[in-house]
């Protein structure tokens, strides 16, 4: 597989630029650069109210999405050469953000040339980033020949997929709560044949924590 055609194309990324306009979050060059630092720093502090902001949203738009989405695919490929990523799929997407896992997984499979559907609930506490996840899946509905559909709604039955992008390291100080919830989530809503596929930020402190 070439994995130059994981990335975001031109279309894609103008998308992008267009919910950003349509959301207001359209930053100034200069001034993004300093909210994807100020993000970056939120993170590595475990300060993780300083990543709830406007300017915070922006840089997780414009940089951080396309920068993840490709992540994910990566991840997933194991899958996908097992033959266990076709037809029609119910993923379930946790600490969705702005939905990077689930479109890395699209990804994936349009550059494989799969045909199928992907039906996506994500959750996540955020609801900005939940309602940009919503513009974006009104922008775009698919990826290839995969079709995206997307919910918020609250997750209902077995998935085939779950996927946790970006969401482990951001645990608080209720570290075992958040853990046991994480498990009951995982434990309750995955298929008996179904798959897990967990991607983390390299954070020394927080892996350790992890």
């Amino acid at each position: 597989m070439d994995l130059a055609k994981l990335a975001l194309d031109d279309e894609w990324l103008a998308q992008l630029e267009a919910v950003a306009r349509g959301a207001g979050l359209d930053l100034p060059p200069k001034r993004l650069a300093a909210e994807v630092r100020a993000l970056s720093d939120a993170y590595n502090s475990g300060e993780f109210s300083r990543a709830r902001t406007r300017g915070a949203l922006a840089a997780r738009l414009l940089f951080s999405f396309p920068r993840d989405v490709p992540k994910m695919a990566c991840a997933a490929r194991e899958l996908a050469f097992a033959g266990r990523l076709s037809g029609a799929l119910r993923v379930l997407d946790v600490g969705a953000g702005l939905g990077a896992s689930t479109w890395g997984l699209a990804r994936l499979l349009a550059a494989r040339g799969e045909r199928g559907s992907i039906d996506a609930t994500f959750v996540d506490e955020d609801p900005a980033a939940l309602e940009i996840a919503r513009a974006l899946a009104r922008a775009r509905t698919r990826d290839g020949e995969v079709d995206v559909r997307v919910t918020t709604d609250a997750p209902k039955g077995k998935y085939d997929l779950v996927l946790v992008g970006q969401a482990l390291g951001e645990m608080t100080a209720d570290e075992r709560a958040q853990a046991d919830k994480l498990h009951d989530l995982l434990a309750n809503r995955l298929a008996d044949d179904g798959s897990l596929v967990v991607v983390e930020p390299a954070l020394a402190e927080r892996t350790r924590r992890l």
